[in-house]
């Protein structure tokens, strides 16, 4: 196997968008009233933030490389570093 690339997506949001996507989760239980939730002084609403991004193509480092081939979770996977020429590391 030899490692290509890396496609890599994430979020990040403010604490205060958690504390309000938390509260507004679906109800599990006995209970049915939601707790109101503003961070807004003397009004109603939120002010907060997140954030998305996705980046393609990542290439790997040289240690992250050595660990992907020879690291105890995925060793038995077969992967092998392109360039190099023999050994257990090498893509032959």
């Amino acid at each position: 196997r030899r490692f290509k690339r890396l496609d890599l997506e994430y979020e990040c949001a403010s604490d205060e968008f958690t504390t309000y996507r938390t509260l507004s989760e679906p109800i599990s239980g006995i209970v049915e009233e939601r707790p109101e939730y503003t961070n807004v002084t003397n009004g109603y609403g939120l002010m907060g933030s997140r954030y998305f991004n996705f980046i393609q193509g990542v290439k790997l480092g040289d240690d992250s490389q050595l660990e992907l081939v020879t690291g105890q979770y995925t060793n038995d996977l077969l992967f092998c570093i392109d360039g190099v020429v023999g050994g257990t590391l090498g893509c032959d």
